[in-house]
């Protein structure tokens, strides 16, 4: 991990700069394939690109190997850190309990590797992260049973599941009975 200072900072704003004259592709899209070169760019525009990505590489490169031969970063930072994503990535879990995610999504969203994704949820929840929505789907479910304001169908279409099938299959694997045997058990203990 490494901190970019203003010189760093100077260097990207004119990357950007300059590409805002080189293309006419929207430059805030992560997901763009190709850039677009727009007809009446500025003189050498792409090549000031490269000098200051060279530069800002270089800059980066000499400020990485200060770093090792100093210290490396504190555990507690590293700890924060890991909490902060955590915390961001949960967060984004139940904003989306509606929703159909994959790790894909996941990944994307937190910008992390999937094999880092994978060991950080591992070592912070102990389980993967698509158990631990799973997992938050099915608590939501039984809360949704609970208050008993919806139908099974609902609650199912609510939690973004594409039938009530594959809702109740999943409720039982979870929880050892189906959605109709735990609507039951709230009953009978009220």
């Amino acid at each position: 991990i490494l901190n970019i200072g203003d010189e760093e900072k100077k260097l990207l704003a004119q990357i950007i700069r300059e590409a805002k004259n080189a293309y006419s592709s929207p430059l805030g899209t992560p997901s763009l394939k190709k850039l677009e070169k727009r007809q009446n760019s500025l003189f050498g525009c792409e090549q000031l690109i490269r000098i200051y990505l060279e530069q800002m590489l270089i800059n980066l490169v000499r400020k990485k190997l200060i770093v090792n031969n100093q210290s490396r970063l504190s555990s507690s930072v590293k700890e924060r850190s890991d909490n902060d994503l955590m915390l961001k990535i949960t967060d984004f879990l139940k904003e989306n309990i509606h929703k159909t995610l994959s790790f894909d999504d996941v990944c994307k969203y937190s910008k992390i590797g999937k094999t880092n994704l994978k060991v950080l949820f591992k070592e912070k929840v102990g389980v993967g992260v698509m158990e631990y929505f799973r997992n938050f789907k099915i608590e939501e479910a039984k809360t949704m049973i609970r208050e008993g304001k919806y139908n099974f169908t609902e609650i199912a279409s609510k939690l973004g599941y594409s039938s009530i099938h594959y809702f109740a299959r999943h409720f039982k694997k979870a929880t050892g009975m189906t959605p109709s045997e735990y609507a039951y058990s709230v009953k009978v203990k009220i």
